[in-house]
């Protein structure tokens, strides 16, 4: 049993609601927790006993198929001890009390859900359980170690006499909070580390979960919207003929474009596509692929930058030039690419004198409702965001377009709309995961030791992009609106945030190869496309050039890829694990008959490595087997962690193998499945992963998976071909 200190300020206030149930509020460690002061404090979560016996959990996150809804509950029934299908999960609403911890903002993203989750929400449920069952042997006037729960019932061993969790709301609320509880240890874990059905699981399968394509509103209507890209803005729009066709409500500007409104999608659909526009091409952007790749060459004579420094590089490099040493450099590519998510982006918006309710499937139901706020002008408790299920998030639903451009919509006509894409406005408009340029360049001495390592980066920053949208948001909620367009404006004019953006190199510069002179530089060069979060973020690409370069040395050196990293990764014991864990499952060299790559990362806390196997048949390659080790700390839902890995190899082979995002006037070429496609089933090859048992916190695991899987693969195909390929997507022949 481990000990912890709980204070009533801190961390947990109870009180009885005016129904007789008990609510308790849970404070987690969070940027407004740690301004608060004297008696304030800030919850991040609510759990309420009802009357009628039924344990309300209210979910502070988004579920978007990552399993969150289940995980955090177990956290809570493991330590409440009580049923994990009898919780009632719930959405929470937008509040203060919810902020993530890591970010500031009631948010869903960074693989953080239940590492930031994972200790404090035990520590509710275990202090909760502690009171309860004072007040159980306050009410039976026995000594409180006579009594213990199981599945939500307080027992005397003496009497067995018994009470429900929801007897004793009104006495617990007046229960002294409890200074020392002890919440388990691993050994007495009855539900962590199990694979109980998921809660959301039955409701899918009936159709009764509620995404936003699903949100009917009574007297709703539908609007699309024709929409400016990065190259071009709409000039003049000619909308009589789309007005006159039947159920078109109305055709207006709005922020992004033109929004068509009517009664039914297709007829706002169909009307939209006979609008004609007079289009504005910017002349001061570059408007095709080749121009903004020209636009990364140039930037690279720019110092940029430093994010490491180790060593000596200068002098190093020097030394192997007098000693004849060996030098390798490589320039790879890296694409633009699409989130393709299975909900196309969509909100519902109802805007009304003193009122404003938002539907959305959002990853950040916090920053909808700053924007929401702003757009309307009404008070921030006069605008409720209504959280749905997501079909699926990787990091696109953290950028708010489609809930501005409803509430914008709603706000013009007063009616309840729902902003509806169609898959071609989810593609052709998506925030993209940013393109670049990388250059390496690694000098070996004439004794085989890797001694230096150079890495450069040109490319545009997610920060520099999102962050005078955020920045309103991040501010504390008593916060004039004047004071948040402030902060926007001065983010936007004073702040450079090339300095100070990880997300455009991690991956690059922690702790990982044994390598004594190491720099790492990066260069902001935006030609102007949207971007944003993309699974795995930065990692998802410096994951790829970093594994593909030190197998490119191994290669030089005549060493075996696998028997080279070891030999790097001799410090980094967690890293060195899941290396030969792979390595191992996946019989590293025994079959001669099968080509193989590898590669490993370090990614959302998380230690990652994966073995790709490919085979020749009849000519052609074709990926048969991925071997995916994690170390993702204590596994909470192993079933879940598992499922959160495959889906990441799949959509790590989908970006590696198919296709990327190109521009041409202006516009993204792109436009479905047909040219932007996604991994099918047929294509998919067997997959194994292995789960390290660890004692460490839970980690990340809604990301990890991605960012090895490239590297690996591109090595594979190096065994295979012969060729080197620095550049995504990849091409089999």
């Amino acid at each position: 049993m481990e000990s912890t200190r709980f204070t009533r300020r801190s961390f947990i206030k109870l009180t009885t609601e005016a129904t007789g149930g008990l609510l308790v509020s849970m404070s987690l460690p969070s940027l407004a927790a740690a301004n608060t002061s004297g008696s304030d404090f800030t919850p991040n979560a609510w759990l309420r006993i009802s009357p009628d016996g039924t344990t309300h959990f209210s979910l502070s996150k988004a579920e978007m198929g990552q399993g969150v809804m289940t995980s955090l509950a177990m956290l809570i029934a493991e330590e409440l001890d009580v049923d994990l299908a009898s919780l009632k999960v719930e959405f929470a609403p937008v509040s203060p009390e919810y902020k993530d911890p890591e970010f500031g903002l009631q948010m869903t993203g960074g693989s953080s859900s239940v590492r930031t989750s994972y200790e404090p929400l035990r520590r509710a449920g275990a202090v909760t359980r502690d009171i309860l069952i004072s007040a159980a042997a306050k009410k039976w006037q026995v000594p409180k170690a006579q009594c213990y729960t199981e599945k939500g019932v307080i027992f005397d061993r003496k009497s067995s006499s018994s009470l429900k969790y929801s007897d004793l709301a009104s006495i617990a609320a007046n229960i002294p909070i409890p200074e020392n509880v002890a919440i388990k240890g691993k050994s007495q874990f009855k539900i962590i580390g199990t694979n109980p059905r998921r809660l959301d699981n039955q409701d899918k399968i009936s159709g009764k979960a509620v995404f936003g394509v699903d949100i009917e509103r009574e007297d709703c209507l539908v609007a699309v919207v024709i929409r400016n890209s990065f190259g071009r803005k709409i000039a003049s729009f000619d909308s009589k003929a789309a007005t006159k066709l039947p159920g078109v409500v109305a055709v207006f500007e709005i922020s992004t474009g033109v929004a068509v409104v009517a009664d039914h999608y297709w007829n706002a659909q169909k009307a939209s596509q006979a609008i004609s526009i007079d289009w504005k091409v910017s002349k001061d952007i570059p408007s095709e692929t080749a121009g903004i790749f020209k636009h990364f060459e140039k930037d690279f004579s720019e110092s940029g930058h430093s994010f490491l420094y180790r060593g000596n590089i200068e002098k190093a490099s020097e030394a192997n030039k007098d000693s004849s040493g060996t030098f390798l450099q490589a320039e790879y590519k890296i694409p633009y690419m699409a989130h393709a998510t299975m909900e196309p982006g969509n909100a519902t918006a109802h805007v009304q004198r003193d009122r404003c309710d938002v539907w959305a499937p959002t990853q950040a139901p916090e920053l909808a409702h700053v924007l929401a706020t702003e757009v309307t002008g009404l008070p921030r408790e006069k605008v409720h965001i209504h959280t749905t299920f997501l079909g699926g998030g990787f990091g696109r639903r953290l950028a708010q377009d489609y809930v501005i451009e409803a509430v914008e919509i709603s706000k013009k006509l007063g009616k309840p709309v729902r902003m509806q894409m169609s898959r071609e406005d989810d593609i052709k408009h998506d925030i993209y995961r940013p393109g670049g340029l990388h250059r390496l360049e690694a000098s070996i001495s004439h004794s085989g030791i890797l001694e230096t390592w150079q890495h450069k980066i040109v490319g545009p920053s997610i920060l520099a992009q999102v962050a005078p949208q955020w920045a309103g948001a991040m501010l504390p909620e008593w916060a004039p609106q004047f004071v948040k367009k402030l902060a926007r404006w001065g983010i936007e004019t004073f702040y450079d945030i090339s300095d100070n953006d990880p997300t455009s190199v991690e991956g690059t510069h922690e702790d990982n190869y044994s390598i004594a002179h190491q720099k790492v530089d990066y260069v902001l060069s935006d030609p102007g496309v949207p971007i944003g979060f993309w699974r795995s973020v930065g990692h998802s690409y410096t994951g790829f050039v970093v594994e593909s370069f030190i197998d490119e040395v191994a290669h030089k050196l005549k060493q075996d890829p696998y028997s080279y990293r070891r030999d790097l990764l001799k410090s980094q014991p967690r890293r060195l694990n899941v290396l030969d864990l792979a390595a191992k499952k996946a019989s590293w060299g025994k079959n001669k008959d099968i080509y193989q790559g590898i590669a490993q990362t370090l990614a959302f806390g998380s230690y990652t490595a994966q073995v790709v196997d490919v085979k020749v048949i009849d000519g052609e390659v074709k990926v048969t087997r991925v071997v995916c080790a994690i170390d993702c700390g204590s596994v909470i839902h192993p079933d879940n962690v598992i499922a959160q890995i495959e889906g990441s190899i799949i959509f790590a082979l989908s970006a590696a193998l198919k296709d990327a995002i190109t521009f041409k006037d202006g516009q993204v070429e792109q436009s479905n499945f047909h040219d932007y496609r996604l991994l099918r089933s047929n294509e998919t090859p067997e997959i194994d992963v292995i789960l390290v048992d660890s004692n460490e916190d839970p980690q990340g695991v809604g990301e990890p998976g991605v960012p090895p899987l490239a590297p690996a693969l591109a090595n594979a195909l190096f065994a295979a071909t012969g060729r080197r390929q620095r550049e995504l997507p990849l091409k089999f022949n």
